[in-house]
């Protein structure tokens, strides 16, 4: 299960997909886009930028997906 659409008002997200596929949508509140990012792809959602709404596509070996987020600064809420 992925995410919902939300946003950060404390951290920017840095995403890279490291394994499988990441569906999800991100954007501006009145024009989110979907997009499909592929293994070595790097999405960037700044402060107050809406994304989300993930469906999580597994790679063909493990029908896994791997992505590593970065935050800044680094969140203490999780």
């Amino acid at each position: 299960i992925g995410s919902i659409i939300h946003q950060h008002t404390e951290n920017e997200q840095l995403g890279i997909i490291v394994r499988g596929k990441l569906d999800f949508r991100i954007g501006q509140k009145d024009n989110v886009e979907r997009v499909v990012l592929s293994t070595g792809d790097v999405y960037l959602a700044p402060k107050t930028i809406w994304h989300g709404d993930s469906i999580f596509v597994g790679d063909k070996e493990y029908d896994e997906v791997w992505i590593l987020d970065v935050f800044a600064p680094v969140r203490t809420d999780v």
